[in-house]
């Protein structure tokens, strides 16, 4: 019964995932007038990439992926180098975004660290972090 229960779950993220990128497909073709229509045709891309990768991450946490694979897998696929639904604009525009997100990623993976496993190499990561401070 469990296991049925999330075989439908997964195969509806694969449906909504399927649906956003063939919307996004359809949408990416669409042609944009005015200034205003860009403008909020950012927004809506970042906001339509940001769903895709919500639900991409949902289905590689199948894969026991960490679902932050998920979100880095729709950003590169979304982006102005394979599928180009970002634009070099658009991203160079979202550069406060971009470093936001990647103080919450580090702060999400300093949290999940164990220092118990570091004990009696202190040096070595002493060490490390010097030469990263000199270079």
């Amino acid at each position: 019964m469990q296991q049925t229960h999330k075989k439908k779950i997964l195969f509806g993220h694969l449906a909504a995932l399927a649906l956003l990128v063939a919307l996004a497909g359809y949408i990416q073709e669409c042609e944009l007038s005015s200034g205003w229509k860009q403008a909020g045709w950012m927004n809506f891309s970042v906001g339509f990439v940001l769903l895709a990768a919500y639900l991409l991450a949902k289905v590689l946490k199948r894969t026991r992926l960490p679902m932050i694979s998920g979100y880095i897998f729709a950003g590169i696929l979304a982006g102005p180098y394979v599928a180009d639904f970002l634009t070099n604009e658009m991203v160079d525009r979202l550069e406060l975004i971009n470093d936001l997100a990647l103080s919450f990623i580090a702060l999400t993976a300093g949290a999940t660290l164990d220092l118990r496993g570091y004990r009696g190499r202190g040096h070595l990561v002493a060490a490390n972090l010097f030469l990263n401070i000199v270079v």
